[in-house]
């Protein structure tokens, strides 16, 4: 357990008086974790310089074999929310992701990393596997000719 764990159970004291802070996440059926950059658990935002880039990594997974697509939302400091970008798998079966982003002007930048089932990757894995070997060919051509018309 880190100390940002202990202090997610136990509480933290802040910074300013002696306010307890209790961070709890509800897990859903995608959680997001350890997301990183993170300074100080989250009670300080992460710093970078215009034009710096920058990687945002979070731990994604969820039950079962579905594949999953991860993106990281950039907030600018006028409340724009950016197209996300797409996050990549860092090391097959570790359920790390991480994107590489670049403020592009001087302020208060926010991100958010969002998760979601991914049933062309999904569809694309299988197929893989399974056309080369002579297996299932016309059921996986059918799957993917119907996810691509959706």
């Amino acid at each position: 357990m880190d100390v940002c764990d202990r202090r997610r159970r136990d509480g933290a004291e802040s910074g300013s008086g002696h306010m307890q802070v209790k961070l709890e996440a509800e897990l859903g059926r995608i959680p997001i974790l350890d997301v990183s950059p993170v300074v100080g658990c989250g009670r300080w935002p992460a710093k970078a310089v215009v034009g710096e880039t920058v990687e945002v990594s979070a731990t994604v997974f969820r039950e079962g074999h579905e594949r999953l697509g991860a993106a990281v939302v950039l907030r600018t400091p006028d409340g724009e929310e950016l197209p996300g970008e797409r996050m990549a798998e860092v090391g097959a079966g570790l359920d790390r992701w991480s994107a590489l982003v670049t403020p592009t002007e001087l302020g208060s930048w926010s991100f958010r990393v969002e998760a979601w089932g991914d049933p062309i990757a999904h569809w694309w894995h299988d197929a893989q596997i399974k056309v080369p070997r002579g297996q299932d060919v016309e059921l996986m051509l059918t799957e993917g000719a119907a996810l691509f018309t959706r």
